[in-house]
């Protein structure tokens, strides 16, 4: 990451009372991109349950979204295994939590 954007978001933190530790160095953290299943910590990854994806349905009408995970269908909020959380369905990838940990699988 150059400087020059690191120290806009140091600026940007401080403004709003941000402490340190969320500081984003990552230039995807600064865009506000989730990191994806294989980026998360591996203590959270070895223990997240398999997400197995088998159908992606994106529509503009959030009732009409919906997936298959691990053969079973679930919408926004629905928790497809122990302590995971389907937190949004974009039109390319799917939004979960686990442990507090937001991450992001790609549809495609």
């Amino acid at each position: 990451m150059n400087r020059p954007i690191l120290l806009l978001v140091l600026i940007a933190a401080l403004g709003f009372g941000l402490p340190f530790a969320t500081l984003a160095t990552d230039p995807a953290a600064v865009a506000g991109e989730l990191p994806a299943r294989h980026e998360l910590p591996w203590n959270l990854r070895r223990e997240l349950p398999e997400l197995d994806l088998t159908v992606f349905y994106w529509n503009e009408d959030p009732d009409q979204r919906f997936v298959k995970i691990n053969g079973e269908k679930y919408v926004e909020s629905d928790q497809p295994a122990p302590e995971v959380w389907l937190r949004e369905i974009r039109p390319d990838s799917l939004v979960f939590e686990f442990r507090g940990q937001r991450f992001q699988i790609r549809a495609y």
